[in-house]
Parts: structure tokens; sequence; C-alpha cells
């Protein structure tokens, strides 16, 4: 029988693929089909919303959650640092009840904030915005500490590599040392 995993990037699931075992070679026994859920815009509020209908539906046993960019810093769809918190929960509680074996966290990546600026001007923090930021991700932080939920700091990633930078002819965000992360589309202009 095929050892397969499905995940959800919304969130991010991973879900046992059915009707797929008796297809599969045996050297196909590792496989991993990922369907990323996540859309442009979307906050913990939208995620919440839709939990049910587009990740739970799929029945995921591994899902990674990665919320806080757009509740944190788009002007347009901002959720208060508690709101954000209270539906991380709710979404970290949702996905373990309803049968997810792993729920992993993710934190929220370090912005540019002059690009930011630019893209949302009426965003009402006028401080830091990588300080604003930093309760959110101490949110996230915090949520998997007390679930016991698997955390990815990407945040601490990015910052040991060196600061993100934007790399407007490959519509990248780039690490220093070389090593890059491709977010197709992530930054238009």
């Amino acid at each position: 029988m095929m050892n397969a995993l499905k995940a959800a990037f919304f969130l991010c699931a991973v879900m046992g693929l059915s009707g797929m075992a008796d297809q599969a070679s045996p050297a196909d026994k590792r496989t991993v089909a990922v369907v990323n859920k996540g859309f442009p815009g979307r906050n913990s509020k939208n995620a919440l919303q839709l939990l049910d209908k587009e990740v739970l539906s799929l029945k995921p046993q591994h899902v990674v959650v990665y919320f806080g960019m757009n509740d944190a810093m788009n002007s347009g769809n901002l959720q208060s640092l508690s709101d954000y918190e209270n539906n991380m929960r709710a979404i970290a509680g949702r996905l373990s009840e309803g049968g997810v074996k792993t729920v992993a966290l993710v934190t929220i990546n370090p912005v540019i904030e002059a690009y930011v600026r630019a893209r949302h001007p009426k965003h009402p923090h006028t401080e830091s915005l990588q300080a604003y930021l930093g309760a959110y991700n101490q949110s996230v932080v915090k949520i998997a500490r007390e679930n016991g939920l698997p955390l990815v700091d990407l945040r601490a990633i990015i910052e040991k590599n060196g600061k993100a930078r934007i790399m407007t002819c490959m519509r990248t965000i780039s690490f220093c040392k070389g090593k890059k992360i491709r977010f197709h589309g992530f930054f238009r202009k």
C-alpha cells in the first residue's frame, strides 16, 4: 500500500491520496500531494470562514498555517492583534478537532517597509512596521508553544540569512548568501 501524504498550504494541507495506491509503483511509496489553499489578500478571518469548505473537506493529515501578513500589513484587510490571535487559535483548534494529525504554524516573514508603505499608504500604524509585525509573530509563537504545535520560524530564518530584499526583475524575495525563495506573483508592481 502506498504511504502517501496530502498537504494543503492555506494553509497547506497534506492528505492521504485515495485511489492512487493501486496505480503507484513501489518507487512512489513516499508521494506527497501538496494543495496550496492560500490566496493573495486573505487574512486569518477569511481563512477561518473558509476552513471547512476549502481545507477540512480535503481530509488533510498535515496542515501548515501561514497567516498574518495581510492581518497586519494589508490596509484593506487588517485584523486587530486580538482578532488575529483569536482567529489563529480557532484555526488550529478546528484543524485538530477535524482530524488533522499535524498542525504547524509559520511565523511571518520580515517586510521591506518602504515597499509596504508605498503599497499601503493608508496603513494606520505610523511607527516601525517591523516592530508592529513582531507583535503578530509573537502571537504565532505563543499559540504554537501553548498548544504544543510545530513552529516554522520563517522570520528567524530570513533574519539569520540576511534581510529580505526585492529583486523586481525576477519578482522574488532573496536572501543574502545566495539562498532564494521564489514567490511567483508575490510582489507585483
